[in-house]
């Protein structure tokens, strides 16, 4: 199954593990610009070099998602760097008791 997006720019947070990893892999292998944004930076780095040993387009970058500045400037590096991107996906997460509206970012 071909999911067309031969050199689109996909940015997955949680990508050193789990689905995020899973889904990081499987769009590098249909051809996209994977780039894996992972809070502990070796384990986005084991991933990229995985999917490079491949082939296949992929890096790492060091992102805290409840880092609101860090995601702007990651977003903005990847911008600058690949002009766009296409595909987001967020896959971070961590487990935040309580309620809805008493969580911080």
């Amino acid at each position: 199954m071909s999911f067309r997006i031969e050199d689109k720019v996909a940015l997955v947070t949680g990508g050193g593990s789990g689905i995020g990893q899973a889904i990081a892999g499987r769009f590098a292998r249909e051809g996209a610009r994977v780039v894996i944004a992972e809070l502990v930076a070796e384990r986005g780095e084991a991933a990229a070099a995985a999917l490079q040993g491949e082939g296949l387009r992929a890096q790492a970058v060091q992102l805290d998602i409840t880092d609101g500045g860090a995601c702007q400037e990651v977003t903005q590096g990847i911008v600058d760097e690949h002009g766009r991107i296409d595909i987001l996906v967020n896959s971070a997460g961590v487990f935040v008791g309580g309620k809805a509206e008493e969580v911080r970012e």
